[in-house]
Parts: C-alpha cells; sequence; structure tokens
C-alpha cells in the first residue's frame, strides 16, 4: 500500500507518527508531505523523517491569502501525487481531500473539531473526503454523514500509556527543577481564533507571583516572541522532549486547545484560558464527564488565579488526578491501533465498519479477526 500522508501542525504530525512506523513496518511505502508551520519541520528532522515541505514560507492573514495558500498546496500535492501515484491519501487538511477527489482516490480526513468552530475548513475539506474520521463526541453539523467515529482521543494516538511513558530522567538533563508549573501562550491567530482572547504578559507575571510563593517553579513556552520580563522561565529543552516534561508538570495553564487535551489525557491538571471554553465537545467531556481539565473564558481572570489556588493547594491532587485519568483511559480505545488496522486492511476494512463507532467491542473484534469476516 502507498500512502501519501500530509502534515498541517506539529500535533498532526504526532498523532501521525506512530502509525506511520508502524505501517513502515508492515511493508506499506509513506509519502510524508509538510508546510513550514511552528515547531513542525524541526520535529519532523529530529525524529529522523524523509519528507518534502511543500510551503516552507509563512501565510499571511486574511481570507485571500489563506485561499491562496490553499491553492499553491492543491498544486504541489497534486504535482507530487501524480508522480508518487498514492492508494490512500490522508490529512487533517482540505488540500489532501481535494487533491485526492481530483485524482479518484481515497482520501480520509482525521480532525476533532466542531463544525461550529472550523465551519469554513470543513465545507473546504470534508465535500471531497470519502470520510472523516473524528471522535464519537465531536460534531460534523451537515458532514455528521460521513463521519467514522471513535470513542477517543487524537492525543491518545500518541500519549496513551502503551506508547508513552514519560522519562523522568529528562528534567536534569533539561535543568528543570520540580515540581514546576507549565505556562503555555499561543498565537490565536488562526482564521477559527478570530476575535478570541487568551493569556497576556501581565496576567501571567501574577500567576509566577503566586505559583513562586507557593513554592512552585514556572516554566514558560509560547508560539511569540517572549517577553523581556518573562525570559528567565521560558522552557528551553529539546522539541521531542516537550510530551516528557508536559507529563511530570504539576499544573497546566494555557490559552491552546491541544495542549490542554495532551494534559488531560496524560492526567496532569489543566487551565484553560480563553474564549473557546464551553464550545469544544472534546474539550467539554474531559472536562465534565472526567473533569481533569477547566475552561475559563478570558473576561474571568480573578477565576483563573482562585483556579490555579484550589489546585495548588490540594495535597491530593496527584492521585485524584491519576484516578481520574484511569477512568477515562478504561473507557477510551487506542486509536493507533485502529488507525494501523484500517490503513493496513484497506479496502476491506472500509467496507467492514460502515455504520459502527470504534469503540472497546469493536476493537475486541479486530483483535480476534472478527471484524473482516461478518
Amino acid at each position: 500500500m502507498k500512502i501519501l500522508i500530509y502534515l498541517a501542525h506539529p500535533a498532526q504530525y504526532h498523532f501521525f507518527k506512530n502509525i506511520m512506523r508502524r505501517l513502515m513496518s508492515d511493508g506499506h511505502e509513506i509519502k510524508l508531505l509538510i508546510k513550514t508551520k511552528d515547531i513542525l519541520e524541526i520535529l519532523v528532522q529530529e525524529d529522523g523523517w524523509q519528507y518534502e515541505n511543500i510551503l516552507s514560507r509563512k501565510n499571511g492573514n486574511g481570507v485571500f491569502h489563506h485561499i491562496w495558500s490553499l491553492l499553491k498546496r492543491d498544486f504541489r500535492i497534486l504535482r507530487i501525487a501524480r508522480k508518487f501515484k498514492p492508494d490512500i491519501l490522508m490529512g487533517s487538511d482540505a488540500s489532501v481531500t481535494q487533491v485526492g477527489w481530483l485524482l479518484g482516490k481515497p482520501r480520509f480526513a482525521v480532525g476533532e473539531d466542531d463544525y461550529s468552530i472550523v465551519r469554513r475548513l470543513h465545507w473546504l475539506m470534508l465535500p471531497f473526503a470519502t470520510t472523516v474520521f473524528a471522535p464519537e463526541i465531536c460534531h460534523l453539523g451537515p458532514f455528521e454523514r460521513k463521519k467514522i467515529a471513535f470513542d477517543s482521543y487524537m492525543k491518545l494516538t500518541y500519549l496513551h500509556p502503551d506508547i508513552f511513558q514519560p522519562d523522568k530522567k529528562l528534567l536534569a538533563a533539561e535543568n528543570l527543577k520540580s515540581p514546576f508549573c507549565l505556562i503555555r501562550m499561543v498565537d490565536l491567530s488562526a482564521y477559527h481564533d478570530n476575535n478570541c482572547l487568551g493569556l497576556n504578559g501581565e496576567m501571567v507575571e501574577q500567576l509566577i507571583q503566586f505559583l513562586d510563593k507557593s513554592g512552585y517553579h514556572v516554566y514558560i513556552d509560547t508560539e511569540n516572541d517572549m517577553p523581556k520580563e518573562l525570559k528567565e522561565h521560558q522552557l528551553k529543552i529539546k522539541k521531542t522532549r516537550f510530551h516528557h516534561i508536559l507529563a511530570l508538570a504539576s499544573l497546566v495553564i494555557t490559552d491552546s486547545q491541544s495542549l490542554s487535551v495532551e494534559a488531560s489525557v496524560l492526567g496532569v491538571p489543566s487551565i484553560r484560558f480563553n474564549d473557546f471554553a464551553g464550545k469544544i465537545s472534546v474539550l467539554e467531556e474531559l472536562e465534565h464527564t472526567y473533569q481533569l481539565t477547566f475552561g475559563i473564558p478570558s473576561k474571568e481572570p480573578d477565576r483563573l488565579l482562585e483556579k490555579v489556588q484550589e489546585l495548588i493547594l490540594n495535597e491530593k491532587r496527584a492521585e485524584i488526578f491519576r484516578q481520574r485519568k484511569e477512568k477515562m483511559l478504561q473507557e477510551k480505545i487506542n486509536p493507533e491501533d485502529f488507525f494501523v488496522w484500517f490503513l493496513g486492511s484497506f479496502p476491506e476494512s472500509f467496507h467492514s465498519i460502515r455504520g459502527k463507532v470504534v469503540n472497546k467491542e469493536f476493537m475486541a473484534n479486530i483483535a480476534s479477526d472478527k471484524i473482516l469476516y461478518e
């Protein structure tokens, strides 16, 4: 099987990296394409992958720039795909499904964003998709009929305990002190981030003062330039070690949706402070069903400080969140196993999966070789 995978974000790389390794070890051929986005190319390089960067310069903002960028991606992926001749195209970007549609090849989208959050992306991507894989909790609006639902989260593809165990020795290797709080500040400049606010320098300084008095070190990771007054707290580590450091944090404070989910599935208490609070199905489930994260809108900074204080002062916090994580893991599948099975067994897997939810029972049937023969 020849599979073309296009990555447009670091989180997409983490989702696909172990799936790609396992497929290649089974003899499948992978063509990996990326664009320049945050630390994506650094991660791919540090892990030693062969790849092509089809868009090495960052876009401007605005509708015209996004459309022009999409057209360039379509053209460049089409050119490469015609030469590579993939059996399947896969990714989380409209260009993958559009090119696959032009070529008449199976094209699979993967995502965990609700239709209400990324309407434009869904209208550009999903009409052309053969199908879209998304968590069962995720709402896809008019494209719900195209969804193959899996009862899990994309982040468990690389952070499930069957796959990932944090290396405590890396704290010393990176000169980090424990206990510590990790603060992550993102750009919030994507089209779907329009008019959404998150953390700012003044708030972070207040958090540092409180955490310092409480005996916690603070490390800050940001997509933007670090303000001078916060430089001493900047997290400086090898990028491929980030999830080890995240897993060893006592608390995460962020305006990133992705990091909030990652912290949650690792059992690390997280507070996400931005105007997406209360709006994203995956995070709502993690908050209200499993109590692993807490969303606070930007208009309530006092509540942020109160929640930080509440968590820090709870001496049983680590054990409480460990138990909550275990409950979540007992109910969710390891999605890596599913995607390796699906891609490795295609097209039989596609025909056998229609109308089903990929849950614990489904995965048990895969393990017993029942699915393909029903």
